[in-house]
């Protein structure tokens, strides 16, 4: 599956938007309220920006 137009924070806690990605040390670790449906299948690609 592929997760378009996501947010991606390197390492943050916290997520401020529904389409926000929190990745640590190469792992998603948090994701936002409109992704929760997506966790337990394979994500094939991110196309998203990295949050500055």
């Amino acid at each position: 599956m592929i997760i378009k137009n996501c947010r991606i924070f390197n390492g943050l806690e916290f997520l401020e938007g529904l389409h926000d990605i929190v990745i640590k040390n190469n792992k998603i670790i948090a994701i936002g309220n409109n992704l929760k449906n997506i966790k337990n299948q394979e994500i094939v690609d991110i196309d998203g920006n990295f949050a500055v």
